[in-house]
């Protein structure tokens, strides 16, 4: 057996030349905070094909400052070495059995990610890949040919809906990622909507992973560079993919951090994401309204009764929320005491001049004239098309830089209708790209710090990545999560943060509590403001892949 491929990174070569099918190539230098290079292998069926690759992994890890071994091997090659890669790359002319039984083997031990691009031939390679493989980038019309055949079907002329082709998908136990699928229009049929084909459908992505489903839409200038050159846009995307899989990222994180980068390897904005099968985005060029960004941060307190709510805004803050939790079977009693706490709430917050926002409970909210509401991702999964729509509608965000308590614009037939404010939370970066769907007055970004208060699944956050989220969400971006202490504050306002959420750091006394959070809050803005560093050119991973070289201390970072 040949020795491991990564046990002794040679200097980068120039592109123009490009190394031999065995011969690795070290790219890039380590950046602050990453924990060692990440090994990745290229399976290709022809140099230029390798050489390609090569090129835009180089690009994109000089990109993202991310330290990286590629190494180009024939499928026999890789399948013969002692050491394995972070991600397996593999061209769909390249595999081999041989292949197929050394991934399946190292992952037995080891955790290898698999990304497989091109066309979907048949044989039993592709059988063994697809099985053990973790990201698929490949059009809808390979996919179905290749289910069709492997079906003992023919594949007819007419375009399937997405959940079609999602549960043929996973009927064959494989995670889809499906690119330039077609049938958007389709899809919106499907449930029920009248839209036909058009441009605004072109460049959308079909994504299909454990962790989320939906529309990808890149940004507009994203989709300028792929209509000038689509395969140059393609393989980009598909080496950030890999490259972020191999940071440690999963794979929904991976895709929508691989729509991140042009095909020259220059950084562009997050992209959207539906909520649904059904692809619909406040702009169907997948642009974001501009909301202004506060003239001065704000603490943003977050409470349980309307009592404990009247006395923060009382004594400075300027956003207070109400979060109560009705029980799983909750009583008419029950729905009253909420009730009675909301209208109590937004009578308070008003008297103080303070923005109000209501955790979940939208219908009631809506019903009693809350001004605001904070939405969890999974509470917004829950609405209806229809129901998020509404969400949509047009929102007073600012005046004077600043989120207001009540906003009053006059509808059709002089009836007065109120405006409200909308809150989003997230926690990855797929959560980040959903949330911008809605176009929200702020999207909140947490755990900062590991919190008590909620059972979650994510990795703290850190400064670092809410630096990331500042400088990529397109709108005011909220802190929370873990911040207790007046020199937290101080340091997350120091990331720009728009509001500071404190929930049990506000204490039995929020009067003896504030003023010293409202003093660190000014010192951390002045930060802020004095600051001229860039943010970081990418998050660490929040939630665990399993594979990569990720260490969780990137989370703390230094800012």
């Amino acid at each position: 057996m040949s020795p491991g491929p990564f046990s002794r990174p040679a200097p980068l070569l120039p592109l123009d030349e490009v190394p031999r099918t065995s011969r690795p190539a070290a790219a890039t230098r380590a950046a602050p905070g990453a924990h060692g290079p990440v090994r990745i292998a290229i399976v290709a069926a022809t140099a230029h094909e390798a050489a390609q690759r090569q090129q835009v992994l180089v690009q994109a890890a000089a990109a993202w400052q991310v330290p990286a071994w590629v190494q180009v091997l024939g499928a026999d090659e890789l399948a013969g070495a002692n050491t394995a890669p972070h991600v397996a790359w593999v061209h769909s002319a390249a595999p081999t059995v041989a292949l197929a039984t050394a991934l399946r083997r190292w992952r037995e031990t080891q955790p290898v990610a698999v990304l497989m691009d091109g066309a979907l031939p048949q044989g039993e390679a592709w059988a063994c890949l697809l099985e053990a493989g973790d990201v698929l980038m490949g059009s809808s019309a390979d996919l179905l040919r290749w289910l069709a055949g492997r079906n003992g079907a023919a594949l007819d002329k007419a375009v399937p809906s997405a959940p079609f082709l999602v549960d043929a998908w996973r009927s064959a136990k494989a995670r889809l990622w499906p690119t330039g699928m077609p049938a958007p229009s389709a899809c919106l049929r499907q449930a029920g909507g009248e839209r036909q084909p058009g441009r605004a459908d072109e460049g959308l992505q079909w994504l299909d992973s454990a962790s989320a489903q939906g529309w990808l839409n890149p940004d507009p200038g994203l989709r300028r560079h792929w209509t000038a050159d689509a395969d140059a846009g393609w393989r980009m995307q598909a080496g950030a993919t890999v490259l972020a899989l191999a940071k440690g990222f999963v794979a929904a994180d991976a895709i929508t951090l691989g729509l991140t980068l042009d095909p020259a390897g220059r950084r562009c904005p997050v992209p959207l994401l539906s909520w649904s099968a059904v692809p619909t985005f406040t702009h169907d060029d997948g642009s974001v309204p501009h909301t202004p960004m506060p003239a001065a941060p704000s603490i943003y307190a977050i409470v349980d009764n309307a009592e404990r709510l009247a006395r923060c805004a009382e004594h400075g803050a300027q956003i207070v929320q109400l979060r109560t939790k009705l029980p799983p079977h909750p009583t008419p009693q029950d729905q009253a005491r909420l009730r009675q706490a909301i209208a109590g709430s937004i009578e308070a917050a008003h008297a103080a001049g303070a923005a109000l926002f209501i955790n979940d409970h939208r219908q009631a909210a809506l019903d009693l004239g809350a001004s605001g509401l904070h939405l969890g991702q999974e509470d917004l999964l829950a609405l209806t098309e229809m129901q998020r729509a509404s969400l949509r509608q047009p929102r007073l965000a600012s005046e004077g830089g600043r989120l207001l308590a009540v906003d009053w614009a006059q509808a059709p037939g002089d009836a007065p209708m109120r405006l409200l404010h909308l809150g989003i939370s997230s926690h990855s970066v797929w959560e980040l790209a959903r949330a911008r769907a809605l176009a929200p007055d702020y999207i909140a970004c947490g755990p900062v710090w590991a919190t008590t208060t909620k059972d979650m699944p994510w990795h703290p956050q850190g400064l670092r990545n809410l630096r990331w989220w500042v400088a990529n969400a397109g709108c005011p971006v909220v802190a929370i999560g873990g911040i207790l202490s007046a020199e937290q504050i101080r340091d997350t306002a120091a990331c720009g943060a728009a509001a500071v959420c404190v929930v049990r750091g506000l204490g039995d006394d929020p009067a003896r509590t504030l003023p010293a959070m409202q003093q660190a809050l000014a010192e951390g803005w002045a930060r802020a403001q004095a600051d001229r560093s860039a943010a970081p050119v990418l998050p660490h991973p929040s939630l665990a892949s399993g594979f990569g070289v990720h260490d969780v201390r990137e989370a703390h970072d230094a800012v």
